[in-house]
């Protein structure tokens, strides 16, 4: 592992960098509504903006990484996240601020992929584990310590810090970035307009709509003239660009990755590690009600969690190397899915809480990335494995937006039918303020140790205590 410090350092750095970024800009957000005068519906598009181009960057970057080489590309990608940073700091009106973002996320779709593709190059298939492992740690850091810095900063300085301070770390990186391997090169190959073009089109498409979906009416909003164009052209250019990728002599996306059961597996748990970042939009949410916190300590709930990613990551690497992938996978599966069901059921307390968000941080760390990468790279050839972690990662980019609507949706429905339940178990029956009130505490003690899920049949044996 010393030995291949000069090619560690640069990449793990990128991804510090990264995953630093996506944390520490969250605090900065209200300030930053409050000087552009930016209402909600416009602050989320400085998200949006992000997460459309960085999710179209990550496939073709990836690609070009495969044919001129992992140092070339990954050093202008962090170029590239620099120019950005620089143009969101710099930035005074939405338009600016919306430009920077889509230069910023195009530099940081190509960091990921390029990095993991470069490790997978680097490192043998007894090695690779450790590596992905440190290299997920590395990205749980700086979620862990992203938030803290970004609201020191913001509350010391100006939003605008919260960018610029990435001009430092990619000035950095660079510097280091000289003892990466350019890697193989492919050439004499057309390059696939046809194909860049199409997926372009697709993915910006797909993400559009469903970043439009409303979570207290779903079904309705897939239908709706805000989001169902999108996804129906989604789904309309889908089709010429499989013809156009099945004629392409080297197409942006190998139609056999599909076909091959592993990578297929791949990016399955790919889509369910995005569902699963959905516990940290809704674990704040969930203890204010359930525990009664307030915003502030609500919010450090997720710190455990992450810290148990942080932990986890390394050691999945590490088993990696011994057990492999399948095994792991299934480990960190059930851990998180065990974790699920206890915050459902028995994380009626504080402490009860924190434990099972511990459980829940380590089955996430062990299932998210190392596990899901080092499949993805022991099943390609070093000349597909940018645009196949590309892919990976796009998948992963879709469960992150569907994940919270998902969930939103249940509570909303869950919500929704609570009041009429109640009201149709009470009708024609003469109740006092006092049962009220009784009634009251009983649905907040006995239903929400159910995750917020009212049974009817509970409801039903209400009528007879009363």
């Amino acid at each position: 592992m010393k030995k291949r410090l000069p090619v560690l350092a640069p990449l793990l750095t990128g991804v510090f960098m990264g995953g630093l970024d996506m944390a520490i800009v969250a605090p900065a957000f209200p300030a930053m509504a409050r000087d552009l005068s930016l209402d909600a519906r416009w602050s989320v598009w400085v998200v949006t903006f992000y997460a459309l181009f960085y999710t179209m960057a990550m496939p073709l970057v990836g690609k070009i990484s495969d044919r001129i080489g992992r140092k070339t590309v990954f050093t202008f990608s962090v170029a590239i996240f620099g120019l950005g940073s620089l143009l969101c700091g710099l930035a005074t009106s939405l338009p600016f601020l919306l430009f920077g973002r889509a230069i910023q996320a195009v530099g940081a779709g190509g960091i990921l992929p390029v990095a993991v593709a470069e490790l997978g190059d680097v490192f043998p298939p007894e090695k690779r584990g450790s590596a992905l492992g440190l290299m997920g740690a590395t990205m749980g850091m700086a979620m862990v310590i992203g938030p803290n810095i970004g609201g020191f900063i913001t509350g010391r300085f100006s939003w605008h810090w919260a960018f610029l301070i990435n001009l430092p770390i990619s000035v950095l990186i660079l510097f280091m970035a000289r003892g990466l391997s350019s890697g193989d090169k492919k050439t004499g190959q057309t390059v696939d307009y046809q194909g860049a073009i199409l997926l372009s089109i697709i993915l910006f498409s797909l993400m559009s709509g469903l970043g439009r979906l409303d979570s207290q009416n779903l079904l309705q909003s897939i239908f709706s003239p805000a989001t169902g164009p999108y996804l129906a052209a989604s789904i309309i250019f889908f089709f010429p660009f499989l013809y156009v990728e099945r004629k392409a002599a080297d197409p942006i996306i190998d139609l056999a990755f599909f076909r091959n059961r592993q990578l297929v597996l791949a990016f399955f748990f790919s889509i369910v590690a995005g569902l699963g970042t959905a516990a940290f939009f809704f674990i704040p949410a969930f203890s204010q009600t359930l525990l009664g916190l307030s915003t502030e300590r609500s919010g450090n709930l997720v710190t455990p969690l992450a810290i148990a990613m942080m932990v986890a990551a390394p050691l999945g690497g590490m088993l990696l190397d011994r057990y492999g992938s399948r095994q792991v996978l299934f480990l960190g599966s059930l851990l998180a899915g065990a974790g699920m069901c206890l915050l459902a059921i028995v994380a009626n307390s504080l402490t009860g809480f924190f434990l099972v968000l511990l459980v829940c941080g380590l089955g996430m760390g062990m299932m998210m990335g190392a596990p899901i990468n080092y499949l993805v790279i022991n099943e390609v050839d070093g000349g597909q494995r940018g645009v196949a972690l590309g892919v990976l990662n796009v998948f992963r980019m879709v469960g992150t937006i569907v994940g919270p609507t998902i969930a939103g949706s249940i509570l909303a429905s869950a919500e929704s039918q609570l009041p009429l339940a109640i009201e149709k178990t009470l009708t024609g029956k003469a109740v006092e303020m006092g049962e009220l009130t009784r009634v009251a505490k009983m649905v907040s003690e006995q239903g929400l140790s159910f995750g917020g899920r009212i049974s009817p049949d509970w409801l039903n044996g209400l009528t007879p205590e009363l």
